[in-house]
Order: C-alpha cells, then structure tokens, then sequence
C-alpha cells in the first residue's frame, strides 16, 4: 500500500474511534458520578413543588435556543449583502442540531455543523454565499452573546457582590470586544493578500481575512438599531432564560443563595463549558456547578454535586430530545454533516489566532 494511503487509512481511523472514545470516557465519567452519588441528597427533589421548579428549569434552558436563533438570524442579515431578509427557518434547525453535536461529541463539532447547515439552507433558497461569511455571522453573534453575558454578569454584580477575580475575567473579555470594536470602525487588517494562490500560509492569512471582514462588517451594523436590539436583546434574554434555569434549580434543591448564588454557578459553568474535553464534559460541569455551593454557601459537597448533576441532566435532556427531532427532520447525511465539521474545524483550529 502507498505510503500516502496508508498515512490516510490511519488518519481515517483515528477519527472514526476518537468520537466513540471520548464518548466512552464520558459515559465512565458519569457512571462513577452517579454510582459515588448520595441518593439522599435529592430527598429535596420529593415535592411536587420541587418538579413544578425542574420543569421551569427546563423550559428556561431550551428558551435559549431559539433566541440563540434569534440573535443569530439578525447578525446573518447584516453580514449578507443582497439586503434581503433570514427566514428564521434557515438557521433555527442548524441552531438545534449543533447544539445537540456539542452535547454528544467532543471539540464543538456542533459550531461547524451549523455553520455548513445555515450555508447550504442559503444556497438551497439560491442565495450563494461564501462560508467565511456565514462563520463571520456565526462569530459576531457569539461575541455579542459574551459581552451580553459580560454586561449581565457587571449589572448582578453591582447589587449582589462578586468575587475580584470575576471582576477581573470580566475586564479582560470586555477589553478584547472593544478592541475588536475599534478593529471594525477603522477597518484594522481588511486589506486582502495580494494573491490567493501560492502557499499554504497566504491561503489561510487569505482565509483569515475574510472570516475577519464578515466580523468587522458585522460589528459595524451594530451601529443600526435594526441589527443591534434584536441580537443585543436575543442575546441577553438567552442569558437571564439561563439565569432561570439554575435559580429555579437551587430552590428546587432548597439551596439558599438566591440569585447571587446562581450568578457564581452560571459563570463557573459558562467557563467549564468554554473547554469541551469531553461529550458534555461530564464531571467537569459537575465540579463547576459545585464549587460555588461549596465554597461560598458551605453547602455539603454531595448536595453540590448531586445538583451539579440534576443541572446538566436537565440542560441537556431538552436539547437532545429537540436537536433529534431536528436532525431527523433534516434529511441530511450525518456522516457527510460530522466529516465537513471536523474538516471545517481542523482547518480552523490550524489557523494562527
């Protein structure tokens, strides 16, 4: 066999057994999460009361996807250039379906997938558009979504009292939106190379450049209210659905805290999330959402993660049943879908930042 055959047969089969190894890492994870748990620290959960605020828990976290649609659907439309409306239907199915690939696998193949999704929606509606522009979209609704959250997270802290070191995490993401900001204003790095041909390390600077411009020209129609109070307000309504979730949970739970304490649990989850190790990353999020119970509330390490382990159960379970529902609906080819994401987020991640 040749050489480069061989090279690729290997690479094909690492890919094919790195999904199903994370995943079996991920379902040990959480087997010894559940097998460790104390069963009576969900006594709590034994009311119908208690069910009534799972339930509202729930529903609030799925809110979150269609807004997330919302918002995305409105940065789309000021980076496309034909002036015409996004039917909401155009990014709402990739917005679930992705949201369901970051669940199950690891590495946030779901941002990719929704990406190849919405463009090849586009181009099914005869509306030919280049795939930086749609990652342009895709990257500008979710710095706006991060700034929201910053803004959010600044607001609770000023009634509720934070940490320093949230304070200080909340300034360095505010301090690279506002430069990114004042990189669209003043067009900072839109000129294109000279030549898209040759090599390697002009294409993807070419490459770079343009996902760059859908960004900076993006953030420049944030000027208009038109873009800016539906993705703003999209964005932050995700937030504070979110926001819901996890108090709604705590007094399920009977945790005191209030809304301080769901503050300190929605950013120490927000950041695990930001590091996709594992499908979900199980024992991750359990340890994020317990480490503020503990902590600051002195709340009894088993309580904290067994509500560590209600939360991503109830977080999850609504976008898996809605992104299945989603896919299915799709028609499209899972294999294909999952090989263009890896390809697309391996050619990302191999990109200089």
């Amino acid at each position: 066999m040749p050489a480069a055959a061989q090279r690729a047969r290997r690479q094909g089969f690492r890919r094919s057994w790195a999904p199903l190894l994370a995943t079996a890492v991920a379902i040990g994870t959480l087997a010894s999460v559940v097998w460790r748990l104390d069963w009576s620290t969900l006594a709590s959960l034994g009311t119908a009361h208690a069910w009534v605020l799972v339930g509202i828990a729930a529903l609030a976290h799925l809110a979150t996807l269609p807004l997330k649609a919302l918002a995305w659907r409105s940065s789309l439309a000021a980076a496309l250039t034909d002036g015409k409306a996004v039917p909401l239907r155009v990014v709402f199915s990739p917005v679930l379906i992705g949201a369901l690939l970051n669940l199950v696998l690891a590495g946030r193949v779901g941002e990719a997938a929704r990406v190849l999704l919405a463009r090849a929606r586009l181009h099914r509606s005869e509306r030919i558009v280049d795939l930086s522009v749609v990652i342009g979209s895709a990257v500008t609704e979710s710095l706006v979504s991060t700034i929201a959250w910053v803004g959010l997270v600044a607001v609770a802290g000023a009634f509720l009292g934070l940490p320093e070191t949230v304070w200080l995490a909340l300034a360095g993401l505010a301090a690279i939106w506002l430069l990114i900001v004042i990189g669209s204003a003043r067009n900072w790095w839109s000129a294109p190379p000279a030549s898209a041909s040759g090599r390697l390390s002009l294409r993807i600077v070419r490459e770079i450049r343009r996902v760059w411009n859908a960004v900076a020209r993006g953030h420049r129609a944030l000027a208009h209210p038109g873009v800016l109070v539906p993705l703003g307000g999209a964005s932050i309504a995700g937030w504070l659905a979110q926001w819901l979730s996890v108090y709604a949970l705590l007094r399920a739970f009977d945790i005191e805290g209030g809304w301080r304490a769901a503050t300190l649990i929605l950013i120490a989850v927000s950041l695990a999330q930001t590091l996709p190790l594992l499908p979900g990353n199980v024992g991750l999020f359990q340890a994020a959402a317990a480490l503020p119970l503990v902590t600051s509330y002195g709340v009894p390490p088993a309580t904290a993660v067994a509500f560590g382990l209600v939360l991503q159960v109830v977080q999850t379970l609504p976008i898996v049943v809605a992104g299945a529902v989603a896919l299915a609906r799709e028609g499209e080819s899972i294999r294909h879908l999952l090989e263009s994401a890896r390809r697309l987020r391996s050619r990302s991640a191999r990109m200089p930042a």
